[in-house]
């Protein structure tokens, strides 16, 4: 058995540094395939042609492969997008000890999907999100190998990280630009600011200027958004937005006074842990192995998602409180702390390896991203490894042959360990930007005192605001207020009139949604667990999109007073919470006090038709990833060719489980560095600067 990275389709980035440097995308998608057909090679047990790449899966390879059998795979991790919170994970060879937190019942290994499994469950279909740069003089180039010229094999970008050779479309390996709508290719999110920056410079006007800045922030620019801010408020401070944003920006500004409940964490539950403090920040970081430029990094994420959502209830003239003392957050490289805080904290479901508590008021981010499709690419890429190739090396891609061992000679094999350190790096970024986006805005709805810590908030609006907010997966960019790129297609296919997975109505919809209803539904026939959570968070998403327009923002505000006299602690039942949202949104019979059903009826046409009718700038991504997945799940649903099996008796060149790997440690810390060289949470790597 071996495993062969079958087609790519990644959205890889890099701002450019330089202004002769085109900044735009690339999307490549990852198919990790459990089962091959023979290599083209007789004897050889990995890449075509190659008889010293022992391919994944084969004897001496991850002990987790694709297709293993449960007590080999770990039981998964608390995967963002795919699925429910579920019990903590098991130990796992090949992982840090303590397993993967937060992991997903009824998952204890990759099986063959069937025909009707959704794709987005696949865990051998893996999808990351960066940006490229290109000089201008490489466009015919460029062009030549889009259309798939012999004479091009490769085409190499620029990223933040270094350098990284693509490669032609084949059995290996598929590479895209993206295109705006005129067919041109997208350029980056910094440089098209630049360019709206210059126009605005030429011919100034408060209207266009207010545009520039709610954009801004939508795309997830905050340093940008305050730079136009800043400029409007020199001539206009009389504006309305303008005498909002500068009344949040003084707030930002006070100093903080450090958490006690900091150091009240540390002594009860995480000895060992050390506080990483800077004095202009909104947090404090109690971690356990992170270096000073990494916390550095990680407090920087987590002040940027800060502003971000003060700053968006600033455009709409609402002044939130700030939290008197710096907020608490907790990186983590033990799985069983993980699992400790979850079990004894008021813990939200964990998402992207990652959770906030609504009563404490803190954020807890593992260490290692661990959802299936990066733990298949991270289990796969270990050959690459085992090989004597070095990741952190590959990436910087500075000097020939640089983090390749001396003695590899397959061109091929040297791009896919290439591609798959691009990979792993460009996934451990995007997990990053949405784990701190997503959990520092469900901590801030009740710490800027939104939503009441004493009550069972229902889940439908703590996941929809903050989703609402964050940094989405599979997107170059996004930000407070936009619409959200990952969300918007996955609530557009489930609420399509020929599916109706919500309900028959939008009436059931809506009353599906403010219920809970949704996050409590069960599989129908054919359907994963996953597939059912996912759809109950595109519908949340979704409604409080629609609610946080400027029509219907004031009766989000009641809404959140409603939940405010809610008893304490205890769960609300479904009449309460139709009759709380009712009364919110004025869709209550006059005469008996009780939900309107013609009302509410109404809110929800008006709903589904807003957001059915939203435009994506991102839809050419999300189709095109669609269309990918679609073919590559058909590829792997297919029947195996027995014939084209590799043999049973075949002999492996990779090393017994554990010879040059002793206790079976993760990549990520195996002796000379060959490994994973970091993946930490939530600051790590940053994403690209536009």
């Amino acid at each position: 058995m071996r495993c062969r990275l079958i087609a790519a389709l990644t959205l890889l980035g890099a701002a450019a540094a330089a202004s002769l440097v085109r900044a735009e995308y690339v999307v490549i998608v990852v198919n990790l395939k459990a089962q091959e057909e023979e290599p083209k090679t007789p004897g050889a047990s990995g890449y075509p042609g190659s008889p010293s790449a022992p391919g994944a899966g084969e004897t001496g390879s991850s002990p987790s492969r694709p297709g293993s059998s449960p007590s080999q795979s770990p039981a998964g991790g608390s995967g963002y997008y795919t699925g429910p919170a579920g019990r903590p994970g098991a130990s796992s060879p090949g992982m840090r000890p303590g397993g993967m937190p937060g992991g997903y019942p009824g998952m204890p290994g990759f099986p063959r999907p069937k025909e009707d499994d959704n794709a987005d469950d696949n865990p051998n279909l893996v999808v990351a999100v960066v940006e490229v740069a290109l000089p201008p003089d490489l466009a015919k180039l460029r062009y030549a190998f889009e259309k798939q010229d012999p004479r091009v094999k490769t085409l190499t970008v620029t990223h933040r990280w270094g350098r990284t050779p693509l490669g032609r479309k084949n059995a290996v390996m598929e590479t895209l630009f993206l295109k705006d709508p005129s067919g041109r290719p997208l350029k980056s999110i910094g440089k098209q600011f630049e360019k709206r920056w210059e126009d605005l410079e030429k011919k100034f006007s408060p209207e266009e200027a207010i545009s520039l800045a709610r954009w801004s922030l939508q795309t997830g620019l905050i340093a940008e958004f305050e730079k136009v801010m800043d400029k409007l408020a020199e001539t206009q401070k009389t504006n309305r937005f303008v005498v909002s944003y500068l009344k949040i920006k003084e707030a930002l500004a006070k100093p903080v006074s450090k958490n006690d409940a900091s150091a009240v964490l540390k002594n009860k539950l995480l000895s060992g842990y050390t506080v990483a403090d800077l004095d202009k920040h909104h947090y404090v970081l109690l971690y356990q192995s992170a270096e000073a430029k990494e916390r550095k990094e990680i407090l920087d994420r987590l002040e940027k998602s800060f502003k971000g959502f003060y700053y968006w209830f600033a455009m709409r003239e609402i002044a939130l409180p700030l939290p008197q003392s710096k907020l608490v957050a907790v990186l983590t490289d033990r799985g069983d702390d993980f699992r400790r805080m979850q079990h004894n904290l008021t813990s939200s479901p964990p998402l992207t390896d990652s959770f906030a508590t609504r009563r404490e008021g803190i954020v807890v981010f593992a260490s290692k991203r661990g959802d299936q499709p990066y733990t298949s690419l991270d289990t796969w890429a270990k050959q690459f490894w085992d090989l004597g190739y070095v990741r952190k090396e590959l990436i910087k891609g500075k000097k020939k042959g640089e983090g390749v061992p001396r003695d590899a000679t397959d061109p091929q094999q040297m791009l896919e360990a290439r591609v798959s350190a691009l990979l792993l790096q460009a996934m451990e970024d995007e997990w990053e930007a949405t784990a701190t986006s997503h959990e520092v805005s469900r901590q801030l709805l009740f710490a800027s005192k939104l939503l009441p810590t004493n009550v069972n908030v229902p889940e439908w609006i703590q996941f929809g605001a903050a989703s609402f907010f964050e940094t989405p997966l599979q997107s170059p960019f996004g930000g407070p207020g936009g619409a959200n790129p990952y969300w918007l297609p996955r609530f557009k296919e489930n609420n399509d009139p020929k599916s109706r997975k919500y309900g028959a109505t939008p009436y059931d919809t809506l009353i599906g949604v403010i219920t809970d209803a949704q996050f409590r539904a069960k599989p129908r026939p054919g359907e994963t667990p996953e597939a059912v959570t996912r759809q109950a968070r595109a519908a949340a998403w979704a409604l409080t999109f629609y609610l946080t327009q400027p029509d219907r923002i004031k009766g989000l505000q009641k809404y959140f007073t409603e939940l405010k006299h809610m008893p304490r602690d205890i769960e609300l039942d479904a009449k309460v919470l139709e009759a709380a949202f009712a009364r919110a949104f004025d869709c209550v019979d006059l005469k008996t006090g009780l939900p309107d059903k013609g009302k509410l009826t109404a809110l929800a046409v008006s709903w589904n038709r807003f957001v059915m009718a939203q435009p994506l700038e991102l839809d050419a991504v999300h189709k095109t990833i669609r269309e990918f997945y679609t073919k590559m799940h058909k590829s792997l649903a297919a029947p195996a060719d027995p014939s084209n099996k590799p043999p049973m008796d075949q002999p492996s060149t990779s090393p017994p489980p554990g010879a040059n790997n002793p206790g079976n440690r993760s990549p990520s810390v195996k002796p000379g560095g060959t490994g994973n060289p970091r993946s930490r949470l939530p600051g790590g790597s940053r994403r690209p600067s536009p």
